[in-house]
């Protein structure tokens, strides 16, 4: 995994013991790397 996966993972992790809302949130985070990752 890379820096960015797991931070990214950990804030999935903290977004999700908000619930629904933040799991949703921590989802699009998620979805959002691999846009990242190409773009860099």
């Amino acid at each position: 995994m890379t820096p960015l996966n797991i931070l990214s993972h950990r804030i999935w992790l903290i977004y999700g013991r908000f619930g629904r809302l933040g799991f949703t949130a921590g989802s699009l985070v998620q979805n959002a790397h691999p846009a990242l990752a190409a773009i860099s």
